[in-house]
């Protein structure tokens, strides 16, 4: 080989290596690397708290403490999607956001907190009055308890990661549960054994105690009902299309599950709850996104415009779709060992159903990572309508399939619903990337 034959492969070599360097540089950005951090802490925690919860409480008690949970995390989804969502995107407009601001943010948080525990705990009410016409006290305080604290908390990191304090967030995470596990184990080391009230009342305790400190600081910037007024105004905007969005995916999801166990039994729920729970593995990576992903995009656009954004949007897809991926090949791929080793024999033959999920996660990846693009241009309406026809789409096709293909049409709906919402998002962003392209030749 010439040595001029050698210069062009040199000059590939080096570029190899200068987008090896970027790509290693954006690993390691502290934002990203916090984020993911936390995000697994929390994930972990979560998954140990059922497990000691089920171990703990009997079956029935176990099924109040979960359901709970569940109705607590649903309140905490809308404050965040009122509050924190449309706050994330705001906070990179601007170079320093004032400290009124997110205390302006702080406060809304904790008037949304009061009123999911009371929303949260009249639910409880209702449903155990109209089970057997008697109400538990005790149950319907530890219903508020835990909704409170995890609001609380909820806006308390958010606020944390739009600041660019993702150490002080994942601090945060850590002392609540450490926390939790130090209760816990006072308790049983005095040979009391709590029940699903008691284990409530300390998860949502440790939620407020974790973000005191975090309060009193932010708090300590003076907030004025007008500035609260204000940013009630700038965030619903935003914030309105998607509290639509959340409420159509969860009603659709809802109604394919009952659709599901009227039609087919219990056994195909399990079997399709099996192949989620496996795939949950890469939800630690997507919940995430949230932490970084839009402060980082509303940073982009504001310092380069669209084409900014849609850099940083393909080099965060790119850098998160590498372990994203591979964790899901490395669950599907092996699906029929999977589900016979981890949930039993019979669970193998649900192995298809496992493949088709795993495609509906890698579709969801895209569409929720290009989801941000509209956020941030603050067109939130047309995720909205994504939702809407995926939705009409998955509740129109559900019975057909299931009568042709039984379980597997089911999941096949739902990801075909899933690629439905990724092509119009896509094709919104695209469309929309054309006409500043063509009003900048202009």
């Amino acid at each position: 080989m010439t040595a001029a034959s050698s210069i062009p492969a040199t000059q590939h070599i080096q570029g190899v290596v200068a987008l090896v360097s970027r790509v290693l540089g954006s690993v390691h950005n502290r934002s990203m690397a916090w984020s993911v951090a936390d995000q697994f802490l929390v994930s972990a925690a979560n998954f140990a708290i059922g497990i000691v919860a089920a171990r703990l409480l009997g079956v029935a008690s176990f099924g109040q403490f979960t359901l709970t949970l569940m109705l607590a995390a649903l309140a905490a989804v809308f404050v965040e999607y009122i509050f924190c969502a449309p706050m994330m995107t705001l906070a990179g407009r601007r170079a320093r956001r004032s400290g009124s601001y997110f205390a302006a943010v702080a406060v809304l948080g904790i008037a949304s907190a009061v009123a999911g525990g009371l929303a949260v705990a009249f639910v409880k009410a209702t449903m155990l009055f109209a089970r057997d016409g008697s109400l538990d006290w005790l149950l319907m305080g530890s219903a508020f308890a835990v909704t409170f604290g995890h609001v609380v908390h909820t806006v308390a990191r958010r606020i944390l990661f739009a600041r660019r304090r993702s150490r002080g967030a994942l601090a945060v995470d850590v002392a609540r549960y450490g926390l939790f596990a130090l209760f816990v184990a006072g308790l049983l080391a005095f040979e009391v054994t709590p029940s699903a009230e008691v284990l409530l009342v300390i998860l949502g305790g440790t939620g407020v105690l974790a973000t005191l400190t975090t309060y009193a600081g932010l708090l300590a910037s003076r907030v004025r009902l007008k500035l609260l007024r204000a940013v009630v105004d700038r965030h619903w905007p935003i914030a309105s299309w998607l509290v639509l969005m959340v409420v159509v995916a969860m009603g659709q999801e809802q109604l394919v599950w009952l659709i599901v166990g009227g039609t087919l039994g219990d056994a195909a729920v399990g079997g399709l709850r099996a192949g989620q729970y496996l795939l949950g593995v890469t939800h630690f990576i997507m919940l995430a996104l949230e932490n970084f992903v839009p402060r980082g995009a509303s940073d982009a656009y504001s310092e380069g415009g669209v084409e900014g954004l849609g850099r940083f949007l393909t080099r965060q897809m790119f850098i998160l779709g590498i372990p994203t991926f591979g964790l899901i090949i490395l669950v599907a791929a092996p699906a029929h060992f999977w589900l016979g080793t981890l949930f039993g024999p019979e669970y193998a033959q649900f192995a298809p159903i496992l493949w088709v999920w795993s495609l509906a996660y890698a579709i969801v990846f895209v569409r929720e990572m290009w989801v941000y693009y509209l956020r941030t241009i603050e067109q939130t309406r047309g995720t909205f309508h994504a939702f809407a026809l995926s939705s009409a789409a998955a509740l129109v096709l559900i019975y057909p399939a299931i009568m042709t293909l039984g379980v597997i049409g089911a999941a096949m709906v739902v990801c075909l619903a899933h690629l439905i919402s990724m092509v119009y998002v896509l094709r919104l962003v695209r469309r929309h990337a054309r006409q500043h392209r063509a009003m900048a030749a202009a």
